[in-house]
């Protein structure tokens, strides 16, 4: 007997709210493109960077209220 979706569909949402969420992440990184390599360096090096920014004091942050208000009007 073959699987079809209408099947796995419906045993999905049998599962908690947790286990869909998992569910989601593993089909979602299945059809992900693997990741470059060289890529994922430059992002991490990136992360680290503005981390100590961050950390020393350098960066300038804006709070999310100002940032989602700012994006709403550029939306407009």
């Amino acid at each position: 007997m073959t699987t079809t979706y209408i099947d796995v569909e419906k045993q999905a949402q049998l599962l908690s709210k947790e286990e869909q969420a998992r569910l989601v992440n593993t089909l979602l990184a299945a059809l992900a493109p693997p990741a470059d390599a060289a890529i994922e360096a430059k992002w991490l090096h990136e992360v680290a960077e503005r981390e100590a920014q961050y950390l020393n004091g350098e960066a300038t942050l804006i709070d999310a209220d100002t940032v989602f208000a700012n994006a709403r009007k550029q939306l407009k």
